[in-house]
C-alpha cells in the first residue's frame, strides 16, 4: 500500500487536529495510521511525530484573530456574542465560542459575521425591544382606559357595565310582573369612517350625542333602559305590553329615520350619521347578554322585528 500512495503507510481516516491545538486550522491529511490492536508497542518507544498538513488548495479556513492585534482588527461578531449570551468568552458544550454559537444561531458563517452584519442585528434587536416597549404600554392605557369606562358613574348612559347591569333588571322584573321587555338597538354604521376621517374624539362625541339623544326620548316609563354596549352601539328598552310594544317599535323606526342623513357639527366638520335599527321582544328565558346578541344580529341582517 506504501507503494501505492508514494509514501509511508496511510490509509484513509477521519481528519484530526494537531495535539495542542484548540483553535481551528487548516484541514490535516486525511491518511493517517490506523494503529495495530495486535502489536503493542514497547515500552519506551517513542510515538510517531505527527507528520506536517498537506496544504488543500481552496480549503483552508481563514485564520483566527491575532489576540495581540489592535481591538480594531478583532471581528465584532464577539460583541453580539456577548449581547445575546453574556459572555463572548463562554464556551457551549462543543468548546465552541459564543460568538461562534450566534453566527451558526443565524445561518451565518462566522468569516461573514462582520462589523456591518453585527451592527445591522443590533440595530434590529432595539427596534423590537422599543416596539416591545411600546406595545406593552399601550395595552396598559387602554386597560387602564377601559376599567375608568367601567366605574364612571357621572355619565351612565355611557358605561357598559351600568348598562348590562340595568337590562339584566328589567328583564327580571318582567319575568315576575308577567310583561314582557322589548328593547331596539341603534348603530352607528359610519362610526369607523368618522373616527377615521375625522378623528377619534369627534367619532365618540357623535356617538355620545345619539346616545343622549336616544335616552332622552326613551326614558320616563317605568323599567326603561337606555345606554351604550360598548364600540358604536345604544340600547333602548323598556317593558310593555303588546300594544305599547308596537308602539315602541314604531317610535324606534321613526327615530332612525330621523337620525340617519341628519348633519351634526363636529368641531367645525358637518358631519351626516348613519343609523341601522334592530328590534325584539325578550324571551322568557332569555338574559341580558343573550338578548343583545340577537338584537345586534337582527340589526346586522336588516331582518324584520320579531324574527
Amino acid at each position: 500500500m506504501a507503494d501505492d500512495i508514494g509514501g509511508p503507510e496511510r490509509i484513509p481516516g477521519l481528519s484530526w487536529r494537531t495535539p495542542g491545538r484548540n483553535r481551528r486550522g487548516p484541514y490535516q491529511n486525511p491518511f493517517r495510521r490506523r494503529p495495530d490492536p495486535e502489536a503493542a508497542e514497547a515500552p519506551g518507544d517513542a510515538p510517531e511525530p505527527d507528520p506536517a498538513p498537506d496544504p488543500v488548495p481552496g480549503f483552508d479556513l481563514p485564520p483566527d484573530p491575532d489576540p495581540a492585534a489592535p481591538p480594531n482588527a478583532i471581528p465584532r461578531a464577539y460583541g453580539i456574542g456577548r449581547a445575546l449570551a453574556g459572555s463572548a468568552d463562554a464556551l457551549d458544550d462543543t468548546g465552541r465560542d459564543q460568538a461562534s454559537v450566534t453566527a451558526s444561531a443565524l445561518g451565518l458563517p462566522p468569516h461573514l459575521f462582520t462589523e456591518p452584519v453585527q451592527e445591522a442585528i443590533e440595530g434590529l434587536m432595539g427596534d423590537m425591544e422599543r416596539l416591545r416597549a411600546q406595545v406593552a404600554s399601550a395595552r396598559e392605557a387602554e386597560t387602564k382606559a377601559r376599567a375608568l369606562s367601567r366605574q364612571d358613574g357621572l355619565l351612565p348612559v355611557l358605561n357598559p357595565r351600568v348598562t348590562v347591569e340595568a337590562l339584566d333588571e328589567a328583564l327580571e322584573a318582567g319575568r315576575l310582573l308577567g310583561t314582557p321587555v322589548i328593547a331596539a338597538l341603534f348603530y352607528l354604521e359610519n362610526y369607523d369612517r368618522l373616527r377615521r376621517s375625522a378623528g377619534l374624539a369627534r367619532a365618540n362625541d357623535a356617538l355620545t350625542r345619539l346616545a343622549l339623544s336616544l335616552a332622552a326620548d326613551a326614558i320616563g316609563p317605568e323599567g326603561s333602559v337606555a345606554g351604550t354596549l360598548g364600540g358604536a352601539s345604544v340600547l333602548i328598552a323598556r317593558q310593555a305590553d303588546p300594544d305599547e310594544a308596537r308602539a315602541f317599535e314604531n317610535w324606534a323606526q321613526a327615530r332612525r329615520l330621523a337620525l340617519t342623513g341628519q348633519r351634526q357639527i363636529l368641531g367645525d366638520i358637518p358631519v351626516a350619521l348613519e343609523v341601522s335599527l334592530g328590534v325584539a321582544t325578550a324571551r322568557p328565558d332569555e338574559d341580558a347578554r343573550a338578548l343583545c346578541l340577537r338584537l345586534d344580529l337582527i340589526d346586522r341582517r336588516g331582518a324584520a322585528p320579531g324574527a
